[in-house]
């Protein structure tokens, strides 16, 4: 008998369903769209239509390539899931989550696989009642996992170049701009519907640009990486009046 995975809006990354197909036979995927998850904390609307279009799309994509998947509508996540029984669950990365989560019956939690560190490692990382600092774990870990390492040396012949990112720009330094998306048909249509549900939340959906498929982020993460990283690392303290975005990501 298989079971059924359910993934939150921020667990899309294909790793997600892999890691469950290895560890159990998955028959079907479920999202939920309840209102705690939206109102938990006053949402900017633009936020609740990137989560809800990234969640659509997503379905969509599985059930095209013959992956059973839905999205079950509910008051509250816990109880969308209550009839469900032998869910797989990855751990959500906040308290509330967690909660929610912990409340449904006879469910498989899976560590989240984008972590690099398990959690009950920190216990020995991070002790009780001493100094935490950043940098020596940093360091350590640049050399554990091998990240921009030349042999045991770190590439650039030190682990942090810092100081070298505080310069003042002036307009005279060229920042490319970001790629922005048009809302497609599905998005258009979810638009509306988030307009209706949270008007009293902060913000409005006329500027809505951001990636919503797998392949869009992708493309902007490229565009990014080719085109903006090289200014960012120097100007990413800097602002300019005109320049709202500058390089960031």
């Amino acid at each position: 008998m298989g079971s059924t995975l359910f993934l939150f809006s921020h667990q899309l990354h294909p790793i997600y369903l892999e890691e469950a197909t290895k560890l159990h036979k998955v028959t079907d995927v479920v999202l939920v769209d309840s209102d705690d998850q939206w109102t938990k904390y006053h949402y900017h609307q633009q936020r609740i239509l990137l989560h809800l279009s990234a969640m659509h799309h997503y379905v969509d994509k599985l059930n095209k390539q013959g992956i059973k998947a839905r999205i079950i509508q509910g008051k509250t996540l816990v109880k969308a899931l209550s009839g469900i029984s032998g869910l797989i669950v990855f751990l959500p990365t906040n308290f509330y989550e967690q909660h929610w989560i912990q409340q449904l019956k006879k469910s498989i939690i899976l560590a989240d696989p984008l972590f690099l560190i398990p959690a009950d490692e920190w216990e020995s990382l991070l002790p009780q009642q001493k100094t935490w600092k950043l940098d020596p774990l940093y360091r350590q870990f640049r050399q554990r996992f091998k990240v921009l390492m030349d042999d045991d040396q770190p590439v650039g012949g030190k682990y942090s170049f810092d100081t070298d990112n505080r310069k003042p720009a002036d307009s005279s330094v060229a920042f490319i701009p970001s790629v922005w998306f048009d809302m497609d048909t599905l998005t258009l249509q979810l638009k509306t519907e988030v307009a209706k549900r949270f008007s009293n939340h902060p913000g409005d959906l006329q500027s809505f640009a951001y990636p919503v498929t797998r392949a869009q982020a992708l493309t902007l993460l490229n565009h990014f990486l080719s085109t903006r990283l090289p200014t960012f690392g120097t100007y990413q303290d800097a602002m300019l009046m005109d320049q709202p975005w500058m390089s960031h990501s």
